[in-house]
């Protein structure tokens, strides 16, 4: 049986054909897809529950992305919208200068960030925005009148400027960042509250990577814990976890004199016994948690 995850590409378009509706062990449902190679690939029904797909028919997925697992990630095309193109957006209402939330065709509220200019046209209740891509059936919008995004790159560290936390669409509590250009990004407040970051301070933030190709996504470094240095933290414990994402992970959590506990994946470790103290770098820094590798000796 051939891997779909060996000559499926992230970000590549590929046709599927409708299979059939069935039923996960969760009690979920799912429509089954079949690519080119006749291999099959479940695409779960809870997030495009719009969509109105029936058996037989063609569509054209986008792979979005292919986990260390293997598992494929597919992302249908929106009965709506189209990437890369404008579209009107309800306004619902503003949180802070520079950020309003808007409504889509199927009710879902959305974060944006918009120009001066957007905002002098607000007047209509409409905003025209850029669906710069759709991911799990909800687009991710941009003001097309805002300046160019500065140029990033994954993998760097850049200043960030905090304008200061709001709650946005959801009541989730958002840190509203901007970037050299003005352009305001989203952090999810609960995850850095530990990082004590105040309004009208700078924080320093890496790019993780570049979504949709413009859109970077970004991670806080943490204030304590830097790459390049090396630490040495304490064996606690053995632990398993199963990641956001599904992805079942071994652990080997570690802590310093603080008391405060941090993670190494146990693949680092051959299977010998593990050493009481740990010489350590930061190997990624991950929803405000560090993320450590030890450092072979």
């Amino acid at each position: 049986m051939k891997d779909p995850s060996k000559y499926l590409k992230e970000g590549e378009y590929y046709p599927f054909r409708v299979v059939r509706n069935t039923l996960l062990p969760d009690g979920s449902s799912a429509w089954m897809l079949e690519d080119l190679k006749q291999q099959k690939i479940l695409l779960e029904k809870k997030n495009y529950r719009h969509y109105a797909f029936s058996t037989g028919q063609v569509i054209q997925c986008r792979v979005d992305k292919i986990n260390c697992s293997g598992k494929v990630f597919l992302e249908p095309p929106h009965p709506y919208y189209q990437e890369g193109l404008v579209f009107e957006f309800d306004l619902i209402r503003f949180v802070s200068p520079g950020i309003a939330v808007v409504r889509d065709v199927f009710g879902n509220d959305l974060n944006v960030a918009i120009s001066e200019l957007s905002l002098n046209e607000s007047e209509t209740g409409k905003l025209s925005l850029l669906v710069s891509f759709i991911q799990k059936g909800i687009p991710r919008l941009s003001d097309p009148h805002l300046p160019e995004l500065v140029l990033f790159e994954a993998g760097k560290a850049y200043l960030f400027h905090v304008i200061g936390n709001e709650k946005l669409a959801n009541e989730q509590e958002y840190m509203i960042l901007a970037d050299g250009s003005g352009n305001r990004h989203l952090l999810l407040a609960e995850w850095y509250r530990h990082f004590d970051v105040q309004p009208g301070t700078d924080l320093l933030c890496e790019i993780v990577k570049m979504k949709d190709g413009v859109t970077p996504v970004l991670e806080p470094v943490h204030p304590e814990y830097f790459r390049d240095e090396v630490y040495e933290l304490k064996f606690i414990r053995f632990e398993e976890a199963v990641s956001s994402k599904g992805e079942f992970r071994k652990l080997v959590v570690v802590g310093n004199e603080k008391g405060e506990e941090f993670f190494i994946l146990r693949k680092h470790f051959s299977d010998n016994e593990i050493p009481g103290q740990i010489l350590c770098k930061v190997e990624k820094y991950r929803k405000g948690q560090v993320f450590f590798e030890p450092i072979a000796l």
